[in-house]
């Protein structure tokens, strides 16, 4: 039997023009330019995940492999090599390949995904055939049932394809876990936008992939291993019958709950005014959708997926607690200075949830690149390039420098104008509770609890919307939610008010620190890991058809695990501390009294020395010192008393402290801890510009 081993592109990844990664398409595209609310996200390939469970063969997976880990794989003499990849991974697949020629001269290379399109449209087949033996165009599941003699009519499993972050601020949580996972309804689409590379990949045509049934199927498997887990069904333009179909299905099952996860689905303006009532797209428990709605004039520039009144239907979308993720894109042959302005200022009172500003791309192998060459309009490019802001296109009447900048105060403009995109989700989930909440139909009250919890989560970010809004407008518009808010939950928790403080006071940390560290400077690349899949003797049980490692440990991911650990404990013991005390008869009660008089008594005591003619100083502060000590020292045994209720959570804090001091000890003891301070880029960065002065001085 063949040896098969499927990978990603080895990091570290192309930076991308806004100095991102490809992986995270939250801070690259829909987040973009949001200050301290940008998300940091990661997503996954998911193209080798599906082969590798569909043949028969047993296949390895390399997801973000570093050039070691590849190295190290590839030296163990696979039968067949293949590489899923976006374009603008192109030059490190071509390395990917050599080391393979190199270390395994007798596996047969496979490159698929839009690089493979890109690769075969653009190099002749001779160049090409150098360091790959086949570029696959299509279906790459049948390629290889086909190469390994499997039946290719097999049912397409999609089992626990691993699941994407659709992450938060980093200075909530660095590493977010993953909480999404990807199905592919189906691949293509019969639209024939000219920009389009599924379009050109599968030769405009629709290629199903799974039916409704084995969809629900797929989604129910998660939902009984993994609760909650989020699902995003790929197609191009989701199908009406299809998604309606999935919607029957999960209703007529019991088991399944809307309130606990969502569906995320891709969907052109033209399919969803087919609908003549949106209630049926949120009955499916669909949640929010990504639109490509390209340009208030596409209609009329022979977009089919585009036609009807896009406007009218995003509000209605809202209204039903729909949010969207709008795809729009600046540098069409139509779009002239004039234009362009008005061109935006239709997204504008689209009011997208989120939003994806890009410029048009000419990928080698479609329509457009294609005309483009013919008219003499495409220039040399980077393969880094060829992403959603580049691509070499010489455009009609705008500067590619003007188009780019356009896009960096566009998002600036969606910022200024409707507020973070947190706001607009929020706003979208107190329409969805508001407007299903009283409905009779069950699924439809699942739907409006799903919204109502996450609009009741939304409360702690508040205080930290208002304070670093953009402007006061968006300040407004952050005050009017928190009186919705307040409409529905009345007033918030003990907790919930602690809980608030507390982000606002991290938001401004973020603040501060994005100023003189900005947090676009650090790229976070995705841990490597290694995927063993099972082969033939996959189940359909709801058993994993993998075994999964970690390759390589992140020094950084570990530090920041270790604080985060601390921080949630201490807020932990907030959280216990505020619910004992909302108690009258609670014994904490006179602690807390006790401690707001020795803390009284250390400020009078430092009021006291500054009133003296000349201030003691030492003694003023041995005895703040004393008293901060006391104060620390009875806190503490406060909260070790059972019983006083919170012994729990501080146990746990101490514990989770006590870790975070021992890594910070061992760093210092290795001679890191001193070096990773001083090497720091803020500390450099400063220190040279210290230096630099003091030299124009001198």
């Amino acid at each position: 039997m063949k040896r098969v081993l499927l990978a990603t592109p080895t990091t570290p990844y192309p930076l991308q023009p806004w100095h991102d990664t490809p992986t995270d398409i939250m801070r690259q595209r829909f987040f973009k330019g949001q200050g301290i609310f940008t998300f940091e996200a990661h997503m996954h390939l998911i193209g080798p995940f599906i082969i590798a469970q569909n043949i028969s063969a047993p296949a390895t997976v390399l997801d973000h492999p570093t050039v070691e880990n590849w190295i190290e794989e590839i030296k163990k003499g696979y039968d067949i090599v293949g590489i899923s990849a976006l374009t603008p991974s192109f030059e490190g697949v071509m390395e990917m390949c050599r080391v393979v020629r190199k270390y395994s001269p007798k596996s047969e290379i496979v490159l698929g995904g839009f690089l493979a399109q890109s690769v075969g449209a653009y190099y002749p087949q001779e160049e090409w055939k150098k360091l790959a033996d086949h570029l696959v165009l299509g279906d790459g599941i049948r390629w290889f049932r086909e190469r390994l003699g499997d039946d290719v009519k097999a049912p397409v499993r999609q089992h626990y394809l691993p699941r994407c972050a659709m992450g938060s601020p980093w200075w909530i949580d660095r590493w977010p876990p993953g909480d999404t996972t990807a199905m592919i309804a189906a691949l293509g689409c019969n639209r024939g936008c000219d920009f389009c590379t599924t379009t050109t990949l599968f030769g405009g045509q629709r290629h199903t992939m799974v039916s409704p049934q084995e969809l629900k199927n797929e989604i129910k498997m998660w939902q009984n291993r993994l609760p909650g887990t989020n699902i995003i069904i790929y197609e191009e333009d989701q199908d009406k019958n299809f998604i309606n179909e999935v919607g029957r299905l999960l209703r007529a099952d019991p088991e399944i709950d809307f309130s606990t996860f969502s569906i995320t689905i891709l969907i052109s303006i033209n399919t969803l005014s087919l609908y003549n009532d949106l209630d049926e797209m949120a009955h499916n428990n669909v949640k929010s959708m990504f639109i490509g709605l390209e340009s208030k004039f596409a209609p009329d520039q022979g977009y089919g997926k585009r036609a009807g009144d896009a406007k009218q239907i995003l509000h209605n979308l809202y209204a039903r607690g729909i949010g969207t993720m709008i795809g729009w894109m600046a540098g069409f042959d139509f779009h002239t200075r004039e234009i362009l302005e008005e061109d935006f200022q239709y997204l504008l009172e689209c009011e997208p949830t989120a939003a994806q500003l890009t410029r048009v791309t000419p990928y080698p192998g479609t329509p457009l690149y294609k005309r483009l060459k013919e008219e003499g309009r495409v220039k040399p490019f980077k393969w880094e390039d060829v992403s959603f802001y580049g691509g070499g296109m010489i455009h009609k009447h705008l500067y590619e420098h003007e188009i780019m900048e356009f896009i960096r105060q566009g998002d600036e403009r969606l910022l200024q104008t409707w507020g973070p995109t947190l706001l607009r989700f929020l706003k979208v989930h107190f329409n969805g509770y508001e407007r299903y909440r009283k409905y009779d139909d069950k699924h439809f009250r699942q739907i409006a609890e799903f919204h109502r919890q996450k609009a009741f989560q939304g409360y702690v970010m508040i205080p930290a919307m208002e304070r670093f809004a953009p402007n006061g407008r968006v300040r407004k518009m952050v005050k009017e939610m928190e009186q919705r808010w307040k409409q529905h939950f009345g007033e918030p928790s003990s907790f919930m008010r602690t809980q608030a403080k507390y982000t606002e006071m991290k938001a401004a940390y973020a603040f501060l620190k994005d100023k003189v560290d900005p947090v676009n400077r650090h790229i976070r690349i995705p841990p490597a890991k290694r995927y063993y899949f099972f082969g033939k003797d996959i189940k359909d049980d709801g058993s994993l058809p993998y075994a999964k490692e970690y390759l390589n440990e992140d020094p950084r991911y570990i530090r920041d695990m270790k604080i985060q650990d601390a921080e949630m404990a201490l807020l932990g013991v907030a959280h216990a501390a505020t619910q004992v005390l909302d108690y009258p008869e609670s014994k904490l009660h006179e602690t807390v009294s006790d401690l707001r008089r020795d803390a009284s008594s250390i400020l009078k005591s430092l009021a006291d020395h500054l009133r003296q003619p000349r201030v003691d100083v030492p003694a003023m502060l041995s005895e703040a010192g004393a008293g901060l000590t006391a104060l620390l020292a009875k806190a503490v045994e406060a909260g070790e008393d059972p019983e006083n209720e919170i012994d729990f959570s501080v146990q746990n804090a101490k514990e989770k402290l006590a870790v975070l001091l021992d890594y910070y000890a061992q760093g210092l003891e290795g001679g890191n801890g001193l070096k990773e301070l001083l090497t720091h880029p803020a500390v450099a960065g400063f220190a040279k510009d210290i230096l630099e002065a003091v030299t124009a001085v001198v």
